[in-house]
Formats: C-alpha cells, sequence, structure tokens
C-alpha cells in the first residue's frame, strides 16, 4: 500500500494497482509509466497528451532565459502521468512543486514521482469540486484540462483560490470543440486576464496550430 492525502482525512490507504500492463515512457531525463489502454481505469489522466509538451517546452524556455525566478511554489491541476511536474521538479531544485489530480489517477502519479526520486516534489488528490482549503501558489501550470464542461466553473473556481494577484498561471490546451471550449474562457475572463502565447515564443519543434498556449493573472479586485 502507498499512503496518499485525501479530502476529509489526515491520509487514506490506497491500494496501489499492478503496473504490470502499463507501458514504459521516456522523455528527455523523465521516465515513467503511462496507461493508453486504460487497464487502469484511470481515465484520461493514465495517458501523455500533446499539449503537455508544448506546456512543458514552453515552461524551460522561460526558465532557461531567466524571465523567471526558480525558487517557485508551483502546482499542476490534473497532473496525470506527471510528466511536466516532474520534468520541472528536475529542471528547478529549489522549486517547490504539488502535483495534483483526482483520486483514480493518484496512484500511477504517485508510483512516477517515487521512481523519479525528487525531493521538492509532492502529489496530492484534489477534487475541483470539494477543494480544501488550499495555499496559494506563485505559479499554476495545467494541461489538456478544458474537455469537460460540466467541470468549468469548479475549475475556475479552484484556481480561483489557488491563486493571487501575483500568481502566473500558465495552460496549454488541444481545441476539439471551440463552440464548447470557448464557454470555459468566458467563464476564466470573470475573475482573470489572459492572453495566447504566440507561437514565434513557443518551441519550435513543440507547437502545432490546434495546440494553444495561454498565461493568466488574477484581476485586480
Amino acid at each position: 500500500m502507498i499512503s496518499v492525502p485525501s479530502e476529509g482525512k489526515p491520509e487514506s490507504e490506497i491500494i496501489v494497482p499492478t503496473f504490470e500492463n502499463t507501458l514504459p515512457y521516456e522523455f528527455e531525463d523523465i521516465k515513467l509509466q503511462y496507461d493508453p489502454t486504460g487497464n487502469l481505469k484511470a481515465g484520461t489522466g493514465a495517458t501523455v497528451w500533446d499539449s503537455s509538451f508544448v506546456l512543458l517546452k514552453y515552461l524551460e524556455s522561460q526558465f532557461k532565459k531567466g524571465l523567471t525566478k526558480d525558487n517557485l511554489s508551483i502546482i499542476e491541476l490534473g497532473a496525470g502521468t506527471g510528466l511536466v511536474g516532474l520534468s520541472l521538479g528536475t529542471m528547478l531544485p529549489n522549486a517547490q512543486i504539488t502535483l495534483t489530480d483526482q483520486a483514480s489517477v493518484v496512484p500511477l502519479l504517485k508510483f512516477n514521482a517515487e521512481n523519479a526520486k525528487l525531493s521538492n516534489v509532492r502529489v496530492e488528490i484534489l477534487d475541483w469540486k470539494q477543494p480544501p482549503l488550499l495555499e496559494q501558489y506563485d505559479m499554476i501550470i495545467m494541461s489538456d484540462l478544458i474537455t469537460w464542461p460540466e467541470l468549468y466553473t469548479p475549475l475556475v473556481n479552484t484556481i480561483d483560490l489557488l491563486s493571487n494577484e501575483e500568481t502566473l498561471i500558465v495552460f496549454s490546451h488541444e481545441c476539439r470543440s471551440f463552440e464548447k471550449e470557448q464557454k470555459f474562457y468566458q467563464k476564466l475572463s470573470k475573475k482573470f486576464r489572459f492572453k495566447n502565447v504566440d507561437e514565434n515564443e513557443q518551441d519550435p519543434v513543440y507547437r502545432s496550430d490546434d495546440l494553444y498556449l495561454f498565461t493568466a493573472k488574477k484581476k485586480c479586485e
């Protein structure tokens, strides 16, 4: 068994499913397991999506250019397999990084985090519909979370709880239905100002016409 935080309890014992049927995935310095076939019943969070590479390589360029300090508190929403957050943990040893996802995904996420052996990374369950009292972070990152309209309001509310006016929010998304997804941006715009990251500012390899990258900050009250 492994022990992971759970809402309403100090910790909860969750039986780790067998990872024999998962597949190894390696990207640069990060090695992890993922589940594209759905054996773990962890949904979309158990695989690796193209938008995560767009987000990761953009963040990497910002840190390498020194445009952002490296001793940040960072939280990733919907961290999935942990590719982005674990890569940042390797890249930014002075940062404190929290990887979050729903309970069904956390065992795989925690498995990958433990294998990465990064002392500056922790894993937590986070239910957007019932978020606990949360601290605020220097940076919030997320990729490919604008898929389920019923979660738009809980997601925006969670981002609001996790942020202050200095928090930088960076997120990527693969456009699948603009008509549906624009409702998320409408909700987000009520509390945050955001802008599209120009393609010229993105990685020359890890970018695509249907993959969008945004930065956002909370509006001043």
